[in-house]
């Protein structure tokens, strides 16, 4: 091998080592971008503090599946959970108890048993009369 090559394979071999570094540092910063955009736009499930007229809370989810109910067309789907928080109380769904995904225009809610019949009722509740 003569000098020449190998001044060029040294020159090939750092010229990559810094083009993997700089990749690296690049998806770092990407994970952290990521990570900041996670931490600022998730759903945050804070329990509500509740007064004597509201001991269960369910007056609050039954308003907000009241407004949910009130976008048609809505659609259903049922699967086991997967250890999933209901959207509209905030409760865990135990993994392999049912949850309800609920999708009515561009919005959707995961919901457990209670809640998905609290949405019964609510839809019921506002059916046009025929």
């Amino acid at each position: 091998m003569d000098s020449t090559t190998a001044s060029a394979l040294l020159d090939n071999g750092a010229w990559i080592l810094h083009r993997s570094v700089c990749a690296r540092e690049w998806a770092d910063a990407l994970q952290h971008e990521a990570r900041e955009l996670v931490l600022t736009f998730r759903t945050h499930r804070f329990r509500p503090i509740l007064g004597a007229s509201e001991a269960d809370g369910r007056e609050d989810v039954r308003r907000t599946l009241g407004a949910f109910a009130a976008c048609r067309p809505i659609k259903t789907y049922v699967g086991e959970s997967r250890g999933s928080v209901c959207d509209a109380c905030g409760s865990r769904i135990l993994v392999g108890n049912l949850e309800w995904d609920v999708v009515a225009t561009s919005m959707e809610l995961r919901l457990d048993a209670a809640c998905y019949l609290l949405l019964v009722d609510e839809l019921e509740r506002l059916k046009p009369e025929a």
